[in-house]
């Protein structure tokens, strides 16, 4: 059993701190998060201090061959940097957007959630030779606690279960990643909601002596999803888009342009 107590500080970075265009082509060039709207800065930001009660508990059966890990943790944060709305941004030729301007500045905010991992080894052979599952789950809840809204870009639910085999030059291995629907999500900035998935990925290996042959297949069923933490395709002559990966086995994604 561990138990652990942190203590972390962040300054602001040039952006948050000394971006200074207010006009809605300016702000929105202040766009690493990719989500379309218009940011500036505040220079009279504080750094912000965290603080972070954690525990872990780790059982394991050598013999069998499994473990188990569970680690929940909690982390208020005073001076939260965040972002808190200005005004609405128009679109071409003044048309209504659903892009918001924002200045960044100081709130308060707490996280709690618990990661979850483990293995198990359904067989073990001669050398390397076995037969093995592994599973993680990773919860994170993200609240302002100044505006009493979901705070920004927080991961949903991710569980995922592998199995992987090995046998002399031989190895192979299936992945399920199932990731819960998005519903929580900051109204401030407009963030979207995201569908739940389920994708599967196929990978097989073959050693030839100093030579390793190997084929992989993502999202193995062509499934179409939304990435939670994306952002939006935009521009004047198309509606935004929100970034997915769209379907195909060679998982080809489509990058975030603010």
């Amino acid at each position: 059993m561990e138990l652990g107590y942190a203590h972390k500080a962040r300054s602001p970075n040039i952006y948050e701190r000394y971006t200074w265009g207010r006009g809605a082509m300016s702000s929105r060039m202040i766009g690493w998060y990719g989500d379309g709207n218009g940011y500036f800065g505040d220079l009279d930001l504080r750094p912000e201090r965290a603080d972070t009660v954690s525990a872990a508990i780790e059982f394991q059966g050598a013999a069998q061959g499994w473990s188990l890990r569970i680690a929940p943790y909690y982390t208020h944060v005073d001076d939260y940097i965040d972002a808190v709305f200005v005004k609405k941004l128009t679109g071409s030729m003044m048309t209504a957007s659903p892009w918001v301007q924002l200045q960044f500045a100081n709130q308060r905010a707490e996280f709690f959630g618990v990661d979850v991992s483990g293995h198990a080894t359904l067989r073990k052979g001669a050398d390397r030779d076995a037969t093995t599952l592994t599973a993680s789950l990773a919860y994170v809840h993200g609240q302002n606690l100044s505006d009493g809204g979901p705070l920004y870009h927080q991961m949903p639910l991710d569980i995922k279960v592998g199995l992987e085999h090995r046998q002399g030059a031989l190895e192979a291995g299936v992945d399920l990643e199932w990731v819960a629907a998005k519903n929580r999500v900051d109204a401030t900035r407009n963030e979207p909601r995201t569908a739940a998935y389920a994708l599967v990925n196929l990978r097989v290996a073959y050693t030839l002596g100093s030579v390793r042959l190997s084929v992989e297949g993502e999202n193995l069923f062509d499934k179409a999803y939304s990435l939670p933490l994306a952002g939006f395709r935009w521009g004047i002559t198309r509606p935004p888009v929100r970034c997915a990966r769209f379907r195909g086995a060679g998982a080809r994604s489509m990058s975030a342009l603010a």
